[in-house]
């Protein structure tokens, strides 16, 4: 997913967005530590790239830990509030990434963008635990019609929390509860 992918996405008028990208918690410019949740692209990073997005902290580099790795393009909450182009409405945003939800910055900017429910991890997740809990999340969903908080319930039960690093799954905002995702139109 490129820096361009992630901004013109609004646009394309889906109901459910499913990211199953790296993200992170831990974002660090400049001495400056935020409380930011940063989605990564697979775009690799250059200082000569979208440099005012840059200054604006719109985008950042972001990289693996524990390996020796390049360094690649990071959106975060600003970019998603002042780049993207157009708007979620009553979108379902489902980040199946580490620490989606260990703050709410990145979820508030898509419940700005008229997202009507985001849901996540609130720490590290291993792969294979997350495409099992995000499986069944989206059956509850999408196939049994449950609100979010029905489905969120059965998928805690069915898959417990991530059994190495002990995050679970939660949504933002807390009112979004009741929702029912919308079938899609014919």
């Amino acid at each position: 997913m490129t820096v361009d992918f992630y901004r013109k996405l609004p646009s394309q008028g889906f109901r459910v967005i499913i990211f199953r990208v790296h993200s992170t918690g831990e974002c660090s410019m400049e001495n400056i530590t935020s409380d930011w949740i940063v989605f990564f692209t697979g775009e690799t990073y250059s200082t000569l790239k979208y440099v005012q997005w840059q200054m604006n902290a719109e985008l950042v580099q972001v990289h693996f830990t524990g390996q020796d790795s390049p360094l690649y393009f990071g959106i975060t909450p600003l970019f998603v509030k002042q780049r993207m182009e157009g708007e979620f409405p009553e979108t379902a945003i489902i980040m199946m990434g580490c620490e989606g939800l260990k703050y709410d910055s990145m979820a508030e900017a898509f419940i700005q963008r008229g997202a009507k429910v985001y849901l996540s991890w609130n720490g590290p997740v291993t792969a294979t635990h997350t495409d099992t809990a995000m499986t069944n999340l989206l059956e509850h969903l999408l196939l049994e019609r449950m609100t979010v908080a029905q489905a969120f319930a059965e998928t805690r039960e069915e898959v417990g929390l991530d059994p190495t690093f002990k995050s679970q799954i939660e949504f933002y905002p807390i009112f979004a509860a009741p929702y029912i995702i919308p079938e899609p139109s014919a």
